[in-house]
């Protein structure tokens, strides 16, 4: 019955290992990953402005069975099924595929690590990053009863990155990150930082279903959340139409009466440099998206040249980045505001009343826009036209530019003590940068980059609606 087989010594050795490792040291590791995470966690909860939410500790594959549990979930399979003509255990199967690309799997020991060390280093070496609140108690005090969600704008990739090290001493967001990082390893420290995956477009709509029922959920349970409403980048410096999806997730089974209260909370990010500028205008010059390739290329070669300029001695911080938060706006007032229940209506009138609430957030977006060096003398330089500007003409209209600002509410964009130095430092950015040269003692656009000056100006030219006509020759 039994016979007796030779196995060489190193394959006897490595099945051994392979059974070691899976029944003794792999969940002995899991284990003490799961004590530290919950340690961490609970620490947090202890720190955090923003309490986060016990939802974060579920496992990825408990989150994603709760979601196929939810009805509109179940309504979707079976469309699925019916629609495709096949078994509703394939359509469930296929659901939960798509459950389990989305959900984050949260280790808060990493976010801190990460966040608060080599992250917040780096990006702290590269710019002056800030945080400007409009009214910070009116965010902490929303947060204690309702769920909070930061709405931004899409200016770079880093968006992400200087959002979450600015607002980590106040909560740990979970990120809606488009599917171009689900590749090796970014996807899965992404997901160990809180993000969950999206795909923008997509018409498939048992996806859509898992990928709404996983906001609700989420919101439902008080997860901070964080999504850019415009969902791209913009490539000529303006803020850019409201995507609605994400939004209507979260607003769509929301209850006005007894349902967890959700407050949108508006956030303008800007910078004195946008790493991306180049790739965006070249994008723009041709109309077509950069591919997976093309962008690894161009980052690549971004930062070799960052490199060689260390190397060299040469390479100057990339200016400011500012982050500006406004005042939450609660989704039940908003609601009962406009005697509106989205339960009742069809998807049409609803999509109707979400497309007024995100124009109401972009509104509030562009208020707070920070005004910064870069762009504010941008906007100088431009709106003179091709006469230019001298220096002493250039920060007398940036000072009466912020002054007028000056009367926003919230904390100044640049603190009064620090205008002389910010225009200095404004002037000299764009000079570096080739955008302006100093000509016989005035300050004049460089004709081959205007489109550059053009796209940080923008940034800001909603806040300055009187400006003098440019006698420019485009």
């Amino acid at each position: 019955m039994f016979e007796w087989i030779s196995v060489p010594l190193p394959v006897f050795a490595l099945l051994v290992a392979g059974c070691l490792y899976g029944l003794i040291v792999r969940p002995l590791w899991r284990r003490r990953s799961e004590r530290r995470n919950t340690h961490a966690f609970h620490e947090a909860q202890g720190r955090l402005a923003i309490q986060p939410s016990a939802f974060q500790l579920l496992k990825p594959t408990s989150t994603a069975d709760l979601l196929m549990v939810d009805p509109l979930v179940q309504e979707a399979i079976v469309k699925e099924a019916e629609r495709s003509e096949t078994d509703q255990c394939d359509a469930l199967v296929e659901a939960r595929n798509y459950a389990r690309e989305i959900v984050p799997s949260l280790s808060a020991g990493l976010y801190f690590r990460l966040i608060h060390g080599p992250v917040k280093r780096t990006m702290l070496n590269l710019f002056r990053v800030r945080v400007r609140y409009v009214d910070e108690g009116a965010i902490v005090r929303a947060a204690r009863t309702s769920t909070p969600v930061f709405v931004l704008n899409h200016r770079s990739n880093l968006d992400y990155v200087i959002a979450a090290t600015s607002l980590a001493d106040r909560a740990i967001l979970s990120f809606a990150v488009g599917e171009w990082a689900r590749y090796w390893p970014l996807e899965g420290l992404l997901r160990a930082l809180g993000g969950f995956f999206v795909r923008r477009g997509s018409g498939n709509p048992l996806y859509r279903a898992v990928l709404a029922a996983h906001v609700k959920t989420a919101i439902g349970a008080g997860v901070p959340q964080a999504f850019f409403i415009e969902g791209r980048f913009s490539d000529d410096g303006k803020l850019g139409s409201p995507r609605l999806g994400l939004l209507d997730y979260a607003v769509r089974s929301f209850d006005p009466e007894t349902g967890r209260d959700v407050a949108f909370v508006p956030v303008a990010v800007n910078y004195d440099r946008v790493i991306e500028d180049k790739n965006l205008q070249i994008m723009k010059a041709s109309g077509k998206r950069a591919t997976r390739f093309g962008s690894w290329r161009a980052t690549a070669a971004f930062l070799g040249h960052q490199l060689w300029l260390r190397l060299n001695r040469r390479w100057k911080p990339f200016g400011h980045a500012t982050l500006s938060v406004g005042a939450p706006l609660s989704l039940r007032d908003w609601l009962q505001g406009r005697d509106f229940d989205p339960r009742t209506v069809d998807r049409e009138a609803r999509f109707a009343e979400v497309g007024v609430l995100a124009d109401d957030l972009m509104r509030r977006i562009a208020d707070i826009m920070p005004v910064l060096p870069v762009p504010l003398m941008a906007t100088v330089i431009r709106d003179r036209g091709d006469d230019g500007v001298t220096k002493t003409e250039a920060r007398a209209a940036a000072f009466e530019i912020l002054e007028t600002l000056a009367a926003r509410p919230g904390e100044a964009d640049i603190p009064r003590e620090d205008w002389e130095p910010a225009v200095e430092l404004g002037v000299q950015l764009l000079i570096q940068r080739q955008m302006v040269k100093a000509d016989r003692g005035r300050l004049r656009i460089l004709e081959p980059r205007r489109h550059f000056v053009d796209y940080y100006a923008n940034s800001i030219g909603h806040l300055i609606p009187e400006r003098p006509a440019a006698t420019s020759g485009r």
